[in-house]
């Protein structure tokens, strides 16, 4: 049987584990059964690909060398990066805008310029069989970049012996990839023998293993696949806000060994995948927010999880300082959490405990990682799970805890502010900060170090703007500026800096202003004074603390209610909830002997009152804030005076040639927070968002679990992450305040 494809396309092509396949054989024909003329004349395929030569009338019978015009067009797609149906190319059927791409060698050039010449002969195009050898040919002849010319495997050698017309040569272009690790787009070229009924893989190295423009082929190899178009492109990636993650990667099990570019990047709520080739280097832009949620899987798991046995928590609990110590977190740095749960088979979840993993890249294989991990830890079972690291919960309600309020109590809003605003002066809004955070007040409690005086306590993240220390004090506020002057001091700015003034709308809005600032009076709260956001020891166990303290400064006239929420006894009784104050703090030994069973809830700025279950514990890594990240930008400054500079973080991270290296250095380009011991709770509805960090999460009793301080979206899952309040006291050195 000789096959023809007739739609030979970079969208009919699919990659799995490095093995191409091709697809989409609905105009495929065997040439030995094709006796249906009218069927025949029928068959195009895709413009821009298919042979002009079946354009023509009266049209020719197909024939093997009419795919080697498409083949050709995807050799041209692949060195010009454009694509053969674009406005730029009006004549789609003219073979002769194939032309020669700048930076293309004249070899290959030559290669699809007579793929896709026009076809007088039967041998006026080279055979599939043909197009091997010269690829093969052009591999043996770079001795100057020492790469070895691979053997031909016994397949091939018999397929060398078939008609020649049974070869059909196929190339994939990377343009998307699903859940199931296909993608479709460019980068590798296979060839699959056809005869007798059978296809059989060839050995043909592939376009980016034979050239060098086109990807990394190792380690050692690194620096030459550099070059400064390539820096540049890379370094303004890197300095974009949304960008969260660069690294050198390849699919696990691939047989192709090269190395590609991935660029991930947050904030795409969708399967957002793109592809850039620069100068034949490949760089895939993939969204972060790659995975779907499962809602089908999610609304069959119950609520709350069911109990996780004490003997899987044990051995977690130890698992964390051996099999999954710091130090081997670090060089998994694709992994980004960890917790206990049940093993979810074939998109079942089962009764299988079992050490839940979770990757933000599943099937990839990150350069300078130890590989893949454990099937088993301390003899149960592991699962890998896709998933996107934590996110702070700051900066973005219910009325009431948004509100200016005498009485202080616990879930207001609170949150740094630049300036102290006056009525009878705008010459300080000109220099208004809108750096501002706005977040809750969690509890209030007593300095054990500084006279027992009484302070508030909310998150690190919330309470300081930026991880490194702050070069004067730090003013928190009640309300936060979001929720009070904020966004009519940025109204005002705009006004003043129009051009066009218009005075009366600017009168009207300075009197709104002063308004809030006679409502409101004086809003400061509190002096920052001590914060933590990492790990902390106690007990010769490390738990993850986001958590800072400051002293009280209140106005006169206002006073503070430490054991009262900020929602009305309507609000508790509208969630089956009586009317809880808080009474205590639970210690190490009491939140070992909680029952998961029990309600717990949280009182949050921007969410208000919701309830919820402590589901599983975890240890996850949580991104850092905004602030902080361009702050970490400013201080590895992408802009350099001189190529190849490897002394900068970036490009140093990115052209290290050892793999032990790697990971110190992504930590200085892509700083994350490892967060040990960790409550993950799921609220009804998955109620948290940002403005809710700080927030404490209580039981039906009114004793405290622990502070929230991010939000983590698993693929059926959202969760709030808790630090305990046993460890943040010791951490700050404070004793939690409740009457």
């Amino acid at each position: 049987m000789v096959l023809i494809a007739n739609s030979l396309s970079n969208s009919n092509n699919l990659l799995k584990n490095g093995t191409s396949c091709l697809t989409d054989f609905g105009l495929s024909r065997d040439l030995k059964e094709d006796k249906d003329e009218r069927l025949r004349l029928r068959l195009y395929g895709r413009l821009g690909y298919i042979d002009p030569e079946l354009l023509k009338k009266p049209r020719p019978e197909s024939a093997p060398r009419h795919d080697i015009f498409g083949l050709a067009v995807l050799y041209w797609e692949i060195m010009s990066t454009e694509n053969p149906n674009s406005s730029l190319h009006s004549s789609r059927t003219n073979p002769k805008r194939l032309g020669q791409v700048k930076g293309c060698p004249d070899a290959f050039y030559q290669l699809y310029t007579n793929c896709s010449r026009e076809m007088k002969l039967p041998d006026d195009r080279p055979s599939a069989a043909k197009v091997v050898d010269i690829l093969e040919q052009m591999l043996a002849s770079m001795t100057s970049e020492e790469v070895a010319r691979p053997e031909k495997s016994n397949t091939m050698n018999e397929g060398a012996n078939l008609d020649d017309e049974g070869i059909v040569s196929e190339l994939v272009t990377t343009r998307r990839m699903d859940d199931s690790g296909y993608q479709t787009g460019s980068i590798i070229t296979k060839n699959l023998s056809v005869h007798a009924g059978s296809i059989s893989e060839g050995a043909v190295p592939t376009i980016a293993k034979s050239l060098k423009w086109n990807t990394l082929q190792n380690e050692q190899l690194l620096e030459d696949y550099w070059n400064d178009a390539l820096e540049i492109r890379l370094c303004k990636l890197y300095a974009q806000d949304d960008v969260v993650d660069i690294f050198w990667g390849r699919h696990f099990g691939a047989k192709d060994l090269t190395w590609n570019v991935y660029v991930i990047m947050r904030g795409a709520y969708r399967p957002l995948s793109q592809t850039e080739i620069l100068n034949g280097q490949i760089i895939y832009i993939i969204a972060e927010e790659f995975f779907v949620l499962d809602r089908n899987l999610s609304s069959k798991i119950p609520r709350p999880l069911m109990s996780i046995p004490q003997q899987l928590r044990d051995a977690f609990d130890e698992a964390l300082d051996e099999e999954l110590a710091m130090e081997i977190r670090k060089k998994h740095y694709n992994l980004i959490a960890i917790s206990t749960g049940y093993k979810i088979i074939r998109g079942e979840l089962t009764t299988i405990p079992a050490i839940i993993l979770y990757v933000k890249q599943k099937g990839i294989e990150h350069r300078g990682s130890p590989g893949l991990f454990p099937t088993e830890i301390r003899g149960f079972a592991t699962d890998v799970v896709e998933a996107i690291p934590a996110t702070p919960c700051v900066n973005f309600g219910k009325a009431e805890c948004q509100s200016h309020q005498s009485d202080i109590t616990l879930g207001c809003s609170i949150g740094l502010g630049a300036n102290e605003y006056t009525s009878d002066t705008f010459e300080n809004w000109k220099k208004f900060n809108q750096f501002t955070t706005c977040g809750t007040l969690g509890a209030f409690a007593r300095d054990t170090h500084l006279n027992n005086e009484l302070g508030i306590l909310s998150c690190q993240h919330v309470l300081q703007f930026a991880e490194a220390n702050p070069s004067e004090d730090l003013s928190i506020y009640q309300p936060a500026d979001n929720d009070s002057l904020t966004k009519l001091v940025k109204e005002f700015r705009d006004l003043k800096n129009r051009r066009n003034r218009n005075e009366s709308e600017e009168e009207l809005l300075k009197i709104k202003i002063c308004g809030a600032l006679t409502k409101n009076v004086n809003t400061k709260l509190a002096n920052y004074v001590r914060g933590v956001r990492k790990n902390v020891k106690v007990a010769n166990r490390e738990y993850g603390v986001d958590a800072a303290f400051g002293i009280l400064e209140l106005d006169p006239s206002r006073t503070v209610l430490p054991n009262t929420f900020s929602v009305s006894k309507q609000d508790f009784a509208s969630t089956d909830l009586p009317t809880v104050h808080l009474t205590g703090v639970h210690d190490y030994d009491s939140l070992q002997q909680f029952d998961r069973g029990n309600k717990v809830f949280k009182v949050g700025r921007t969410t208000g009152l919701s309830c919820g279950f402590w589901e599983i514990e975890a240890s996850i890594t949580t991104s850092l804030t905004n602030a902080s990240t361009r702050e970490a930008m400013r201080r590895h400054n992408t802009k350099t005076s001189r190529p190849n500079n490897t002394d900068q973080p970036f490009i140093g991270y990115m052209k290290t040639y050892f793999n032990e290296t790697i990971c110190e250095r992504r930590q200085e380009c892509f700083p994350v927070v490892w967060f040990d011991r960790q409550m993950a709770v799921r609220f009804q509805n998955e109620d948290v968002d940002a403005g809710d960090s700080g927030a404490s999460v209580v039981d039906e009793k009114g004793q405290a679990l622990g502070m929230l301080h991010s939000k983590w979206r698993t693929p059926y899952s959202k969760y709030a992450i808790v630090s305990p309040y046993f460890a943040i006291c010791k951490a700050l050195h404070v004793k939690i305040q409740h009457f």
